[in-house]
């Protein structure tokens, strides 16, 4: 949220596109959450660090992805997979989170024609609706330690600022750097906790 605001402040956010998309991902991500109390998590987790690499393998082979912003008109058949691509990923936070914002910036790069930089923007609002609904649907359900929330939340928003800041100054070119920095190590970690699942 606190990423959300700054960005907002400098960069016009398409809110006739994110705020429905906000809303699709907000449902979606209850539903996610509500199906962690019947569908064991750990049942998905080795699938993640290979839709991961299918992102960052992507993104390293076209030089020029992200790199300038022409947002597309989306009708039809991609409209419909926006849709989809949305709802999936809103579920997938609620039910699971990693790589989420990771998920929806590419989403908005490949379907919306951002540049990094806007579609970081962007994808920042998303993820505060799926954040905001997997929040309900755990804290309704008591599984929220409110004081190691607290303290990691004073953390997020230190770093959360700080991303911002260093990607409005800099633009897209920087946040796709940090982009692959980050995808990387998220696969290099989901892979060791897939695997650590798997041994145990």
């Amino acid at each position: 949220g606190s990423a959300a605001l700054r960005y907002a402040r400098d960069v016009r956010i398409p809110w006739k596109v994110v705020l429905p998309g906000s809303a699709l991902a907000f449902v979606a991500a209850l539903g996610g959450a509500a199906t962690v109390s019947v569908v064991p998590p750990d049942l998905f987790r080795p699938l993640v660090p290979f839709m991961l690499a299918a992102v960052l393998a992507y993104t390293v082979a076209r030089k020029d992805f992200g790199r300038s912003h022409t947002p597309q008109r989306l009708e039809g058949g991609r409209l419909a997979l926006a849709v989809a691509l949305i709802i999936a990923i809103g579920f997938y936070d609620g039910f699971f989170g990693p790589g989420t914002g990771s998920f929806l910036m590419f989403l908005f790069i490949r379907l919306f024609g951002f540049d990094f930089l806007n579609a970081s923007a962007s994808a920042r609002v998303l993820n505060v609706a799926t954040n905001l609904a997997a929040l309900s649907a755990f804290g309704a359900q008591g599984h929220v330690l409110v004081g190691l929330g607290l303290a990691m939340a004073a953390c997020n928003v230190a770093g959360a600022l700080l991303g911002a800041r260093l990607a409005l100054r800099h633009g897209s070119g920087l946040v796709r750097k940090v982009f692959i920095v980050l995808v990387s190590a998220l696969i290099a970690r989901t892979a060791y906790d897939a695997w650590r699942t798997w041994a145990a």
